[in-house]
């Protein structure tokens, strides 16, 4: 389970895949990221997104 204020390791390792697959977003995208469910961040997941 997620302490909010602390990301798991999980959900780190999936947000660099995703800075690296989209580069520079506004800071309010990564604050989305943080409270969104963590399977949506998973690699397969980045081709449902349009950016």
């Amino acid at each position: 389970m997620e302490d909010f204020n602390i990301p798991s390791a999980e959900r780190v390792a999936q947000l660099k895949l995703l800075q690296e697959a989209i580069g520079d977003v506004p800071p309010y995208f990564w604050a989305a990221c943080q409270v969104c469910h963590v399977e949506a961040l998973e690699p397969s997941s980045f081709s449902l997104c349009t950016f």
